[in-house]
């Protein structure tokens, strides 16, 4: 029995330490699409498998007990049925399993492989979000399939029962462990992500700031266009009606910006009342189409308390012989021509 603890306990600690480095290859919280990421995470969770099955622990009656169970169930409840089946798949062709008998151990990793698809379908693991205790309740039920098998055998042995109930309550543990370490680091990322989009995002408007607008920069490709627009006689609202009706307008006219354009594009608020549209992929003959409909969108519907609002902007394409700054400059050069011009319109060289 001391042997089996000392066994099962290194298996234990082989699974809390792989989960740990397995955890470090998620870089966002959000659940994978990447295809080619998760075959390797499938690859990482098999290769785990045949570790722990070397680490085994042998009983009288010729049974090895060991976690090998545990890494590719976890893989089945995060990423399905056939992630799940892929991993299975790449540890019986490495012990060549499609050749010789299966082992106890190979059928109850079946058996344990379609309970784990069964709660995965009908509990709340196969959402993006999952709640811990989703997780607490699986290897409960998952596992139970180790001891269904076990107890069926034609060559069952009562004496190895204590054996496998401490088999059982290790998996149990150890799953517990691992989903904890990989539910706990998901949250951090989480969390982390919301921070750093906090820093990027203008509080009030819950459009995109100044600094990621600098940040979005290099990114942005020739045959693009950059709208920036300021409003009209703002100073004037916040003398008449104060602060608090400026910001109702701010966050208003953020709003129909991001409902004028399109997914692809982006809108910012650069500081104070001067916002900038980025309008990806944009076909040149539209662009002042665009810009034109955004500015009527804003002047069309009043707004609540002061009415009407009015816009002037300057609208410039990118292109090759221009740097993103020199553009930039431009456009607000453009701004500037369409104030001293009368106001609500837009320039452009277009």
């Amino acid at each position: 029995m001391i042997q089996l603890v000392e066994g099962l306990a290194l298996n234990l600690c082989i699974v809390i330490t792989a989960t740990y480095l397995f955890s470090l290859t998620y870089t966002h919280w959000r659940r994978e699409t990447d295809r080619k990421l998760i075959l390797m995470r499938a690859a990482i969770a098999a290769a785990s498998s045949l570790f722990l099955t070397s680490q085994a622990v042998p009983l009288s009656n010729g049974a090895m007990l060991d976690l090998r169970i545990l890494p590719l169930a976890l893989i089945t409840l995060r990423y399905g049925m056939w992630y799940g089946l892929f991993a299975i798949m790449l540890v019986f062709f490495a012990r060549g399993q499609f050749w010789h008998q299966f082992t106890n151990q190979d059928v109850a990793i079946l058996i344990c492989y379609v309970i784990a698809c069964v709660y995965r379908y009908y509990s709340t693991i196969e959402s993006e979000e999952v709640p811990f205790r989703s997780y607490l309740y699986a290897p409960v039920v998952i596992f139970s399939g180790l001891l269904i098998y076990m107890f069926n055998q034609k060559s069952w042995d009562p004496s190895i029962l204590p054996s496998l109930g401490l088999l059982y309550l290790t998996n149990v543990l150890g799953f517990m462990a691992a989903s904890r370490i990989i539910h706990r680091h998901v949250q951090y990322l989480k969390l982390t992500d919301g921070l750093k989009e906090e820093t990027l995002i203008d509080p009030l408007t819950r459009v995109f700031n100044r600094r990621q607008f600098e940040l979005d920069k290099p990114g942005m490709r020739e045959g693009d266009a950059i709208v920036v627009i300021d409003i009209d006689d703002f100073k004037k609202v916040n003398d008449t009606y104060g602060h608090a009706v400026g910001d109702q307008v701010l966050q208003e006219l953020a709003r129909r910006l991001v409902l004028t354009v399109r997914h692809s594009d982006r809108v910012y608020r650069l500081g104070g009342e001067e916002f900038a549209v980025y309008l990806s992929r944009c076909p040149e003959e539209y662009m002042n189409t665009i810009a034109e409909r955004i500015k009527e969108r804003i002047f069309s519907e009043r707004f609540n308390t002061v009415g009407r609002v009015s816009v002037s902007g300057g609208l410039v394409r990118l292109s090759a012989e221009q740097s993103i700054d020199a553009a930039f400059e431009q456009a607000d050069q453009y701004l500037y021509q369409a104030k001293k011009s009368g106001k609500n319109r837009i320039i452009t060289s277009l």
